[in-house]
């Protein structure tokens, strides 16, 4: 009878230990609602490795569309385990992500990497909820500053641009119309391009800015021929993806890049098109399921940064069509990303009042953050989980109702940065009448480029001079020309 007591008690003690081991297991896994801002997560072929012979940032000739995928093999992590290859491969025209090849994150507890589900569609965490804007005051002006308006719209501006080469302008309205401008004494508006459908985005060839690519919110892209006054060609696409976000020109002038997005703004793709052909190359299926509200090249093409409306910032790199790194950078959507002058840091504005300077070499790692500053903070807008919301009606112009979530910014859109020629100014459209000027390299605003009376809703710096673009809800653009104040003259 006592040895039998005793074999019952090792088994009651042997069941205890094992339910031990059970719970630490599972609670050394880390939490998928939880993904602070700034956390790694590797979401293509290998760990982003920005240094040494293979740094994409070192000038070298862009594969762009045309070059061959390659295969390979994820390299091994910080703690020197090492990943397994990647089920990502390029299937004809179209990048598909296996859903059986689990996303990777450093697990904080070991140096092991852990297999993990993807990150949810919002981040959650406490370190990333929104931040309350606290009171700013500006700085004495360190510019004057000479406005001239341009009211050829009927409708409100959704997009203004210059070219390449700064000698027009172009401009898109939610009715569908673009207007192309000569940057001259007059700035009179030379054509009119009618594209039938709310224009969502818009962008200028890079090497000779003779073409003008817009894309509408009904899945057309028009492709301008400025010098010669007449169409190229109209682009159907899919119509599972009608929401043209977003378009960026490849720096070889080669091709271009549209970001697409479904009705409902569920799910998105990038797309690359020939410029020649008018044809599409190459097809990447955005994972985990979003869409990418803004698209920006580097300086000779081979890397993309983008950013999502789930508030993760993506790099893809656009020799392998892949998705090479990412991490959650905002809560409630990334309206617009863009890559510093000297290519060492992402710049993003994002739905929860937070422009943010991250590290590329050190992924997810903030370098700065910049104060908020709304001259008419009445007009932030209302309550959205996303930037870029939109009605049923599917305009990106018309709030839509509040959520209570997040406090974010409605309908801040890609076009709401710009930096000027040297990427030491940054413009930034917070949701009211004025876009605010900042120094990058200090975290308060500068000044203001004010005189709409309406949300300002796109902004950008011509190529070679501190001449600044804003349009606006109020049907109109606003040519602001900056002259530097001297210390003496302060």
């Amino acid at each position: 009878e006592r040895e039998r007591e005793k074999e019952r008690e090792r088994q009651r003690e042997l069941e205890k230990e094992k339910e031990t081991k059970q719970t630490t297991f599972t609670s050394s896994r880390p939490s998928q609602s939880s993904s602070p801002p700034g956390s790694f997560l590797i979401i293509g072929r290998r760990q982003a490795s920005f240094s040494g012979p293979d740094n994409p940032f070192t000038d070298q000739t862009p594969g762009g569309a045309d070059s061959a995928p390659t295969n390979q093999d994820a390299s091994s992590s910080s703690g020197g385990a090492s990943n397994p290859p990647s089920k990502a491969r390029l299937l004809g025209t179209s990048m598909h992500h296996s859903a059986s090849t689990p996303a990777l994150i450093p697990d904080p507890t070991s140096h092991a990497t852990v297999p993990t589900t993807p990150p949810p569609a919002s981040v959650t965490s406490s370190q990333s909820s929104p931040m309350m804007p606290t009171p700013v005051t500006l700085p004495p002006p360190s510019f004057t500053i000479s406005s001239q308006a341009l009211s050829a719209h009927a409708a409100a501006v959704t997009r203004c641009k210059f070219s390449g080469i700064g000698t027009k302008i172009a401009s898109a309205a939610a009715d569908g119309v673009v207007r192309v401008w000569g940057v001259d004494a007059q700035l009179r508006s030379n054509t009119s391009i009618f594209c039938f459908a709310e224009v969502l985005s818009l962008a200028w060839e890079t090497k000779a800015s003779r073409l003008l690519v817009c894309g509408t919110s009904e899945g057309k892209i028009k492709v301008w021929n400025v010098l010669a006054d007449k169409a190229m060609g109209d682009i159907v696409v899919e119509p599972e993806y009608p929401r043209v976000e977003d378009i960026a020109c490849s720096p070889s002038g080669s091709y271009f890049v549209t970001s697409q997005g479904s009705t409902k703004r569920s799910a998105g793709v990038l797309m690359t098109w020939n410029f020649k052909t008018l044809k599409m190359e190459h097809r990447i299926v955005v994972e985990p399921p979003t869409v990418l509200n803004s698209i920006s090249f580097n300086h000779n093409g081979s890397i993309m940064v983008a950013g999502g409306a789930d508030g993760m910032i993506r790099v893809y790199d656009m020799k392998t069509c892949a998705a090479i790194a990412g991490w959650a950078a905002h809560a409630g959507g990334v309206a617009a990303v863009q890559f510093s002058a000297d290519e060492t840091a992402v710049y993003s504005v994002g739905g929860d009042r937070r422009i943010v300077q991250w590290s590329i070499h050190t992924a997810g790692k903030i370098i700065r953050e910049y104060q908020w500053y709304n001259p008419e903070p009445g007009m932030d807008g209302p309550r959205s989980t996303d930037p870029l919301s939109r009605t049923s009606a599917g305009s990106s112009l018309r709030p839509s109702a509040s959520t209570g979530a997040l406090h974010t910014i409605a309908n801040l859109s890609s076009a709401s940065m710009s930096f000027d020629s040297e990427g030491r100014y940054m413009a930034v459209a917070t949701g009211g009448n004025s876009a605010v000027l900042y120094d990058v390299a200090q975290s308060a605003p500068v000044q203001v480029l004010g005189g709409h009376t309406s949300r300002v809703s796109c902004v950008d710096w011509h190529p070679t001079n501190l001449t600044c673009l804003t349009g606006s809800l109020d049907q109109s653009i606003k040519v602001h020309k900056l002259a530097k104040i001297t210390d003496e003259k302060k």
